[in-house]
């Protein structure tokens, strides 16, 4: 009974530290956040290899599994699933990825049926990547890919900054004291025009660009990286399909008068 007794008696006492040592191995060692990348995948057939048509939908994306706010976790995982989830057609949507890739593979065989002499293969891809980490944002860059028949394959990039304290998509608003836009702009379209050679005296619109008014705007699909931001126009958003993408990097030394008072990108300035 003794011998019981002691026993019980160290396990009482170890307990608490076993328990604790048990809650650190949670934590990966040196990581304030970490996560995983996952692939969900279903094709008709063999799409690398046959040289019958075939149809595939495939998305990889990364689910974080540790950050101490455990609210700000289940809330970007689950803005990334619906990002995903987005209607690759205008008149559907999709409770989860099974449901979506049933219904594009139907699609793809009652096309087929339909014209059984069509050569071409039907793919939807989406390639969700971690771009920027840190204990405070969480920024990810989303590459989709279409293609359905057609004259040529679509293909657009999207980005999503999240906040790491409320798991909430970051806006320029959020980073930028009132009234920023103008001055935001300006640095923009100077960058833009160099990058493009274009004068600055050159009418956007003359020289093949789609811009209201002739006059330069920014979008909201910018990307927070350790030297300055970094918008994307997809194509047909501001030129021609033949332009392809175009991309505006503005340094943070640039713009960092526009930074509000408890902006996030104050992080970077001693980077800069």
């Amino acid at each position: 009974m003794k011998i019981i007794f002691i026993s019980i008696l160290v396990f009482i006492i170890t307990l608490p530290f076993w328990s604790c040592n048990r809650s650190k191995e949670k934590q990966p060692a040196g990581k304030s956040v970490d996560y995983k990348t996952i692939t969900f995948e279903r094709k008709t057939g063999d799409c690398d290899f046959s040289s019958t048509p075939c149809a595939e939908i495939k998305f990889n994306y990364p689910q974080i599994t540790y950050s101490a706010n455990k609210q700000a976790i289940t809330k970007i995982n689950h803005n990334i699933i619906n990002t995903l989830l987005a209607p690759y057609s205008e008149d559907k949507s999709f409770s989860n990825f099974d449901s979506m890739a049933d219904d594009f593979l139907e699609s793809f065989n009652e096309f087929k049926n339909e014209f059984p002499d069509m050569h071409q293969s039907w793919s939807i891809q989406r390639n969700i990547s971690v771009e920027n980490v840190n204990d405070s944002i969480f920024s990810v860059s989303n590459r989709e890919y279409y293609y359905m028949g057609g004259a040529h394959p679509n293909s657009m990039t999207s980005f999503i900054n999240f906040s790491m304290m409320t798991g909430e998509a970051i806006e320029l608003s959020d980073l930028f004291k009132p009234g920023y836009e103008n001055e935001l702009y300006k640095a923009g379209e100077k960058i833009f025009r160099e990058k493009q050679n274009l004068k600055p005296e050159e009418s956007l619109n003359e020289t093949g660009y789609w811009f209201d008014n002739d006059k330069f705007e920014l979008n909201d699909n910018f990307l927070i990286k350790k030297k300055g931001l970094l918008f994307l126009f997809n194509p047909y958003e501001v030129a021609a399909y033949v332009f392809g993408a175009i991309e505006v990097f503005i340094p943070y030394k640039d713009i960092k008068n526009l930074f509000s008072s408890e902006s996030l990108l104050k992080m970077y300035l001693n980077n800069n």
